[in-house]
């Protein structure tokens, strides 16, 4: 079950301040590697009627929880995709531009599946759902720093607190960190992962598959505001909180941050879980969410020459930025 062979590196990163900088100024042609995880990308192609075509810049791939406005970039140096107008005001504050808010990826695949005739409500068979979902939404974080003890503690809690035929998703780093004997250990769970978040045709169907999954989940068990909160949230599978070292963290800085809502929802009954539905669309951007058309624009996917000259002129653009950063 220990399988890391058969995996490229999910998203390739240089450490190196050199490095780094040469692909930021590769991401102004070709994208961000960022752009490419959990099939993101390949999402916005399809619902705008397209095929591989590149986001030039960055994407933001996930809900930053702990961000009072998701505005977690350090720079303005790429034009920047972002779910929500909070954080396309925030970075028009600091006096950035190129920031474009157009809603997360999630309600895209949504409005497909929802075209091909899929429930996308959650509201359909509720009652007939069975499975508890047990999510280690801190994955891998602490693995490097006291081996894979919090891991095989959750693992242990779950299959304790499940019956047989209930799932542990687990990210693929904590997954392929298990021997294989140890699966063996833990009956009541179906342990599985989604695999690499990006370079792969698995992970161009991330978020389908996690839909589907979601669809037979009738309660998520999660120790971490992660994206699969907000996920969960939009098809109405309840949300119960293992309140361990990771949730008494995530909390605390919620509330020295002052966030009153993200507060109200980690310390919510599962029952309640409901009311936090328009929390979750808030947080994904749903009022950014663009027509065919208007994706095709704000992502620079229409034809004629004014693409061609914007693409011309911005890496040239970004260029200039980058040097004169440097030089200062």
């Amino acid at each position: 079950m220990k399988v890391p062979s058969i995996r490229t590196k999910s998203v390739s990163t240089s450490i190196h301040p050199a490095g780094k900088i040469f692909q930021n100024l590769a991401a102004i042609w070709v994208g961000s590697p960022e752009n490419q995880v959990y099939g993101n990308s390949v999402v916005l192609n399809h619902f705008a009627g397209l095929n591989k075509r590149r986001i030039h810049g960055r994407l933001q791939h996930g809900w930053p929880a702990h961000s009072l406005n998701g505005l977690y970039y350090k720079n303005e140096l790429l034009t920047t995709f972002v779910w929500r107008h909070a954080t396309e005001r925030a970075a028009q504050r600091k006096g950035w531009k190129g920031f474009h808010s157009i809603g997360a990826p999630w309600l895209y695949l949504l409005k497909i599946l929802e075209a091909d005739g899929w429930d996308v409500s959650g509201s359909r068979n509720v009652g007939a759902r069975e499975k508890v979902l047990w999510v280690y939404g801190r994955h891998s974080l602490e693995i490097s720093n006291s081996g894979d003890s919090r891991l095989l503690e959750f693992l242990e809690e779950a299959n304790a607190q499940s019956v047989e035929g209930d799932m542990c998703l687990l990210y693929f780093e904590d997954f392929d960190s298990l021997p294989s004997h140890v699966f063996s250990l833990f009956p009541n769970l179906e342990i599985v992962t989604l695999g690499q978040r990006s370079s792969s045709f698995l992970s161009d169907s991330h978020l389908v598959r996690l839909f589907h999954i979601l669809q037979t989940t009738k309660e998520i068990r999660i120790d971490h505001p992660s994206t699969l909160v907000l996920y969960a949230l939009t098809l109405n599978v309840k949300i119960r909180w293992i309140q361990n070292s990771a949730w008494d963290e995530a909390l605390s800085l919620a509330k020295n941050l002052g966030m009153s809502d993200l507060v109200d929802l980690m310390c919510a009954a599962p029952d309640s879980s409901h009311h936090f539905r328009s929390f979750a669309y808030e947080h994904l951007g749903i009022e950014s969410v663009k027509s065919r058309e208007e994706l095709k624009k704000t992502l620079g996917w229409g034809g004629g020459f004014n693409n061609f000259f914007r693409f011309l002129l911005l890496p040239i653009r970004t260029l200039f930025n980058v040097v004169s950063r440097l030089a200062r």
